[in-house]
């Protein structure tokens, strides 16, 4: 990567943007949920949300469903500016680490869209393996679609 990542605390702008992209259909096709339109996006107290950024801001990455008497939650990535690009793989490994080194975590978990092959290979190469298929768990566009689950591990 030519540039550092940054990731920083949402402003009130940087949530103006989440709630505008979160419901452009060609963004959001393949997200996990398939609702459209979106319900605004919120940000409970114990959810843990960096904006992604090269100088500006390019998406989200954060934990949410925090469980923790269990030590696990659920990893949610939604970039709207430069995808395919390794920024997406290296989010996930920055929020991984932070869910096991910062928060004593011990699992973190995600759904994924399997029509969303790129997905699926950046959360493999973030340390994320296949652990079951929930099947017609998405309705969109007039059809059912499968989605796997993914865990990773603390290690160690």
């Amino acid at each position: 990567m030519d540039k550092e990542i940054q990731y920083r605390a949402l402003t009130p702008e940087d949530i103006d943007q989440v709630r505008y992209y979160s419901n452009d259909r060609t963004l959001t096709n393949y997200m996990f949920t398939g609702i459209f339109p979106n319900k605004p996006f919120e940000i409970k107290p114990e959810d843990v949300v960096f904006g992604v950024a090269l100088n500006t801001i390019l998406g989200i990455v954060g934990l949410f469903n925090i469980n923790w008497q269990a030590r696990h939650a659920e990893l949610r990535i939604f970039l709207w500016k430069n995808q395919n690009n390794g920024i997406g793989t290296e989010a996930c490994k920055f929020i991984v680490d932070y869910a096991f080194n910062m928060l004593n975590l011990n699992k973190v978990w995600l759904g994924t869209n399997l029509s969303n092959a790129p997905a699926v290979k950046c959360y493999q190469s973030a340390g994320f393996d296949y652990v079951g298929t929930l099947k017609d768990e998405i309705f969109r566009n007039g059809q059912y679609y499968d989605v796997w689950r993914m865990e990773c591990y603390r290690q160690g």
